[in-house]
């Protein structure tokens, strides 16, 4: 079977598959007239040219449900995946902003919501610039914020992002209350496994925890610029110049690789680093900070569902511990887990 009969058998079994991991294109569609509508009610206007990669990719939605309707052709020889990996990115953060609108807490996000336009967007992707220059490169760092509030949203009350174009700012980017404490999570984004470039950005998570008004609080690290990607969503091999695309029999199977992915980034860095620098990273003065660190992992794979290929968005939170986590603690980072893998 080749990817235009996989394209169209796909679309036969949607009845069968569970609406939060999977959306068609033509619903994909829908949804980003509901998305716009609602930017456009907060004075946000998606620029329809070829320098917005939200612009593009909200077309490409378009001939993507041209293509299933078979009045556009199917190139089969196509590497789908990076235009694939933004559509559920994308998809991702629409329906978040939906929800977050229809529940009434949309003007929180607003100005997080603005950097959408004039970024690339999706946290599933290594950023390797393209788009701009540093002040592009800080605007997606900064979505990673709007994907983290949304879901601090879903599971907490009285939350304040902190406003995205503070340069420097003491604060941390995220507070909100859940399970009656206040909590505070600074969003950190990486670049290679330098260790002592990691923990530099937990120190300084640290102290903007230390500072606010939180109760407790964790660094959250994102690592999408470490993840190889591809290597989570490969080409097994070429047939007829037509890729061959290495699906996992489940869902399961993917998170666990994405776990085993943080286990090993964690390994690496007690090995290059002593335990008293972990240990001045994580302290803090307030006793209930936690002793950690939170890595955010997010990447598209292909996920069989109802024997067909399905590209599929992963998102997990991986708690790196340096010291002992309360059970509350414990229940709040598997409360955040559940919003981020589904909606």
């Amino acid at each position: 079977m080749n990817n235009e009969e996989v394209h169209l058998a796909r679309e036969k079994a949607l009845a069968a598959l569970d609406p939060r991991s999977y959306t068609t294109f033509d619903a994909a569609r829908q949804m980003a007239w509901e998305f716009e509508k609602i930017l456009n009610s907060l004075g946000i206007t998606i620029p329809h040219k070829s320098n917005s990669m939200l612009a593009e990719t909200i077309l490409e939605l378009g001939e993507m449900e041209e293509q299933r309707l078979g009045r556009q052709k199917i190139n089969p020889t196509r590497d789908i995946r990076p235009s694939q990996r933004r559509i559920v990115g994308l998809i991702d953060i629409m329906s978040r902003t939906i929800k977050a609108y229809q529940q009434g807490r949309i003007e929180q996000f607003k100005a997080h919501l603005a950097l959408l336009p004039d970024c690339e967007f999706a946290q599933n992707i290594e950023f390797r610039g393209g788009w701009g220059q540093a002040v592009a490169e800080d605007k997606t760092n900064k979505v990673f914020e709007l994907l983290l509030g949304l879901a601090c949203g879903q599971v907490g009350s009285d939350l304040i992002m902190d406003p995205p174009n503070v340069v420097a700012s003491k604060n941390p980017d995220i507070l909100v209350t859940i399970g009656g404490r206040r909590w505070g999570f600074p969003c950190k984004v990486v670049y290679g496994a330098n260790p002592r470039s990691f923990l530099d950005n937990v120190i300084k998570g640290v102290d903007q925890i230390e500072k606010s008004p939180a109760d407790t609080g964790i660094v959250v690290v994102n690592l999408k610029n470490a993840i190889q990607h591809d290597d989570f969503w490969p080409v097994l091999r070429y047939e007829k110049d037509e890729p061959i695309f290495g699906v996992h029999p489940n869902e399961d199977v993917a998170f666990d690789r994405l776990k085993a992915f943080a286990e090993d980034w964690h390994a690496k860095l007690v090995d290059a680093t002593t335990t008293n620098e972990i240990d001045v990273a994580v302290r803090g003065k307030k006793s209930n900070t936690v002793k950690g660190v939170l890595l955010f992992l997010q990447t598209t794979v292909g996920v069989t569902k109802e024997g067909l290929p399905v590209p599929t968005n992963l998102g997990i939170l991986s708690l790196m511990r340096f010291g002992q986590v309360s059970n509350a603690d414990m229940q709040v980072f598997e409360q955040l887990n559940a919003a981020l893998r589904f909606q």
